[in-house]
């Protein structure tokens, strides 16, 4: 796997996602862990594109916005997550 292909997990995720993504074989962080917990959507956007870190998140309305205004970035990947109350067994 490449190097240089690293994840910034956004902080409305589990950071179980950065243990599930350096099984892998890439570098990922969580948002809260590199101190951005609370922070505005454009703080962790710059955040992400200034360490050359693609940002993963679910808030796809926000950082669509943001993300378009840059003409160039690491990339942006947006899940959907879908809560369920239902218990599986």
């Amino acid at each position: 796997m490449p190097d240089h292909i690293a994840f910034l997990i956004d902080e409305n995720l589990t950071p179980e996602l950065v243990e599930m993504t350096h099984a892998r074989g890439f570098n990922a962080f969580h948002a809260t862990r590199v101190g951005l917990r609370g922070r505005k959507d454009h703080q962790i956007a710059s955040y992400a594109i200034g360490n050359n870190l693609i940002l993963v998140t679910n808030d796809l309305s926000d950082f669509r916005r943001i993300y378009r205004q840059r003409r160039i970035h690491p990339g942006i990947v947006f899940l959907a997550v879908v809560h369920s109350d239902v218990m599986h067994v």
